[in-house]
């Protein structure tokens, strides 16, 4: 799997208000096939699904502790040339009032509601 996220260090803390404990975006997230899940989020990625031209991308909230965290995701369309080999744009701008998703300049999703009030963030990237 690859991903690139934007992680909150206050994730859940307080629960029940992302605005101020903030949420993590996931960007993006690639992976050949989806994993099998029992629960998984709405909208999610789930086996047996071919995922290799399609991404996940999520919000996060309320820690990661089972019955307490709560997630929002996207399945992508097939992305045209995702699995060509070459370098593409992620982006997400993000307000007050929501986050929008973008690759390769071109919108993905949108979710409204609930996010941070603050932009800081550390970047995390995954081979």
């Amino acid at each position: 799997m690859v991903g690139v996220w934007l992680q909150s260090r206050t994730i859940g803390n307080p629960r029940g208000d992302p605005a101020t404990a903030r949420v993590e975006m996931d960007v993006a997230e690639h992976r050949a096939s989806c994993p099998p899940a029992s629960d998984p989020p709405q909208g999610g990625c789930v086996a047996p699904t071919d995922a290799l031209q399609r991404i996940q991308q999520a919000l996060i909230w309320d820690g990661y502790e089972p019955g307490t965290s709560k997630a929002a995701a996207h399945f992508s369309e097939p992305l045209a040339g995702l699995g060509n080999g070459n370098w593409h744009k992620w982006a997400v701008r993000w307000s007050p009032t929501g986050v929008t998703f973008y690759y390769d300049d071109a919108e993905t999703w949108s979710q409204s509601g609930g996010n941070s009030r603050t932009l800081t963030r550390r970047v995390t990237l995954r081979r």
